[in-house]
């Protein structure tokens, strides 16, 4: 492991045009790459590990065979090592591939394949039309994970949100309340609460029923606690709802405010309040 922002690492970030961090970058003896990938996720590491050491071929022979014939393992490693070069057009081909030509119908990279669209669509590197595209394949697929789903939905909407766009969100969040509607996973059960409420703020465009949601998920005893009840009254800011309420929920926090900290944060959450309300003075 090294720091690539000091001494020697410095230059070995430039020889392998590292510019995220965290990368990962799997060479051999002669250093040339293996496999290459961003982020902390265990189980993601293991795998890419293991898999380079089982077939440590550096990734241009890869490619070069890639291109005699084509074989799911290798269209997987290119596609890998394009999204952590932050190439996301070209690693959603590959991802692609990788499915199509997996001969276990167990293996499932829909997920990965969303998710990479998505970065390209915040990069400005892939349409819309693709991630709904990988989205759909992700929600449609008959072995669908509900974690996948839910995570989807809330991608989905995000992404409506930000384009004032009710559609781009609907169908994803009933697919998400649909698989965690019998839910013990607690996880989940969160995740469907949050969605819930988004559902009812920007689907239904009923603020009263999100509100109220957004209420029953508060922690037992939050109307009498300066950092809940700024939790709430920000929230209400920040989606544009339940103003004159968020701002005298925001006056009691105020009051019960124990330290000079929590204080600022609830006066910063007020003028947000009355800055959504038009009161700028």
């Amino acid at each position: 492991m090294l720091d690539a922002e000091k001494g020697e690492g410095r230059g070995l970030a430039k020889r392998y045009g590292v510019s995220s961090y965290p990368t990962f970058q799997l060479v051999n003896a002669e250093g040339a790459t293996i496999s290459r990938w961003i982020g902390y996720d265990k189980a993601e590491v293991m795998e890419n590990v293991d898999a380079g050491v089982a077939d440590p071929t550096p990734i241009e022979a890869r490619r070069a065979r890639f291109e005699r014939k084509a074989r799911s393992a290798d269209a997987l490693a290119l596609g890998r090592y394009h999204r952590a070069l932050m190439d996301y057009a070209r690693a959603g081909d590959f991802l692609r591939q990788a499915q199509e030509l997996a001969e276990d119908p167990a293996v499932d990279h829909r997920y990965e394949i969303f998710e990479t669209q998505v970065l390209g669509y915040r990069s400005n590197s892939v349409p819309l039309d693709a991630v709904r595209e990988a989205a759909d394949a992700v929600v449609a697929h008959e072995r669908r994970a509900p974690e996948h789903v839910v995570r989807v939905a809330a991608h989905m909407t995000q992404m409506g949100r930000a384009a004032d766009d009710p559609d781009l969100m609907d169908a994803y969040l009933k697919a998400a309340m649909e698989v965690t509607e019998n839910t013990d996973d607690d996880w989940l059960q969160s995740a469907r609460g949050e969605l819930e409420i988004e559902h009812a703020l920007f689907v239904l465009d009923d603020a009263a029923r999100g509100v109220a949601l957004r209420k029953k998920m508060m922690p037992e005893g939050w109307q009498d606690d300066a950092e809940q009840l700024n939790n709430f009254a920000w929230w209400c800011a920040e989606n544009g709802v339940n103003l004159e309420e968020a701002a005298a929920l925001a006056e009691k926090a105020i009051e019960l405010a124990e330290n000079r900290r929590t204080k600022a944060n609830v006066l910063d959450t007020m003028a947000e309040i009355r800055h959504a309300q038009g009161d700028h003075a």
